[in-house]
């Protein structure tokens, strides 16, 4: 037997908060913002994805972790901080308001598209304006990817297992369409280890591990996540610190025309590589191809661009192999990377020009034309990698991984 809970708001509606108007007297749903959302512990170096099926694994999203409350009266985005982002994904909200019941609660993720991987830089330009559906191509479209249910008609569902929560979500992506999808899941090790060797170069992390018997926890680090990491080479053009003792590394590769490009930052680095960089970095010359000034924060693992980071420029010779993972803006990484070793058989001359995050495509449909029409593209499995229109049917035992594009959002 369901708990009786009040599913309707009794607070006012905040002007260019929500595309709702309280039509009705207005009471409380019990999930209301701010709720703090479950969270996921550091990643591990080493992947283990096991032989049972007691966990299950999704794909981790490149985008703003969202919680979405659907009122009686309004339809609230709540990041994992408590901001709210109502009015700057006005779509979004329409589409929540459209297609869920009120007392419906979600947690998900907002992304960009841009047609072959996420875009984490044109999702961070929907912040600070109010933007409404009714004026198409002032910004990139998004999506909100779904993969919990917290609150179904005003029941709270947290402490339900993960498995119950799952199945009742995929009931309801059933009626979902674009903008608004369903992660997929899988209880599969094998599967899980096919996603993760072929999503990278569409801006996905990785995986997020989940106990199919384990409850929702708000606030705590219930899950674990495997995060992909490579190594791409880079010239050492900045230093925070000085060159003869640098802290950490701001990190370039040349562009199609050969131009060194910031690429991104390191985290700080090892008392070893200091000491064997510093003996090989030299003070920037007047030729430096940057200039002096601080740099955007989100060009250096920073989540705002407002914020700036000041650093010192350094003769850019020495080459070095950085450890990222696959969250790339198209000319740069966003978090931090490591400094594996300093590439001394190798000269800046010869790095090839920055491909961006990998070559490999994966299809979906087009977003901004919202056709929802899929472009297969195979995989090493034998399984098609193809965007869905909405939330997709295929959960813990489906056949596909389905990543949304920009047509879709």
């Amino acid at each position: 037997m369901r708990a009786a809970v009040t599913t309707a708001f009794d607070r006012p509606t905040r002007r260019g908060h929500s595309l709702f108007d309280a039509a009705t007297a207005p009471r409380l749903m019990e999930l209301r913002p701010p709720m703090e959302p479950a969270l996921v512990r550091p990643p591990t170096r080493r992947p283990r994805f096991g032989k049972t099926h007691d966990i299950a694994f999704e794909p981790k999203w490149d985008g703003f972790r969202c919680i979405a409350f659907r009122g009686d009266a309004a339809v609230d985005l709540q990041t994992r901080r408590g901001r709210m982002l109502t009015a700057s994904f006005a779509e979004v909200t329409a589409a929540l308001g459209a297609q869920l019941e009120p007392g419906t609660v979600l947690d998900g993720e907002l992304v960009v598209w841009n047609g072959s991987r996420l875009h984490y830089g044109a999702l961070q330009a929907r912040l600070g304006e109010p933007v409404w559906p009714q004026r198409p191509g002032r910004h990139a479209p998004a999506g909100y990817v779904v993969f919990d249910l917290l609150a179904e008609a005003g029941e709270d569902m947290r402490a339900r297992p993960y498995a119950e929560r799952r199945a009742r979500l995929e009931q309801l992506a059933e009626r979902l369409v674009a903008p608004l999808f369903l992660t997929e899941s899988t209880t599969d090790p094998a599967r899980a280890r096919s996603w993760y060797r072929r999503y990278p170069a569409a801006g996905i992390e990785g995986l997020v591990l989940k106990p199919v018997a384990g409850a929702y926890h708000p606030g705590e680090a219930c899950w674990d996540q495997i995060r992909h990491r490579r190594t791409v080479l880079g010239v050492v053009a900045g230093v925070v610190g000085t060159p003869a003792h640098p802290a950490a590394v701001v990190v370039g590769r040349p562009d199609q025309l050969g131009r060194l490009r910031v690429a991104g930052a390191t985290r700080t680095l090892l008392d070893e590589v200091q000491q064997q960089l510093g003996a090989r970095l030299q003070p920037a010359g007047t030729d430096h191809p940057w200039r002096p000034d601080p740099l955007p924060g989100s060009w250096v693992g920073r989540l705002s661009s407002a914020e700036r980071v000041s650093y010192l420029r350094v003769a850019p010779t020495v080459v070095a192999e950085i450890a990222v993972d696959a969250a790339w803006n198209p000319e740069r990484w966003r978090h931090l990377g490591d400094l594996v070793r300093l590439r001394l058989d190798l000269a800046p001359a010869d790095l090839r020009p920055a491909a961006g995050a990998g070559s490999a495509q994966v299809a979906g449909p087009d977003i901004a034309a919202g056709s929802g029409s899929e472009r297969p593209a195979g995989d090493d499995d034998g399984h098609a990698a193809g965007g869905g229109r909405g939330g997709g049917r295929r959960g813990a035992a489906g056949d596909a991984v389905r990543l949304p594009s920009v047509g879709d959002l």
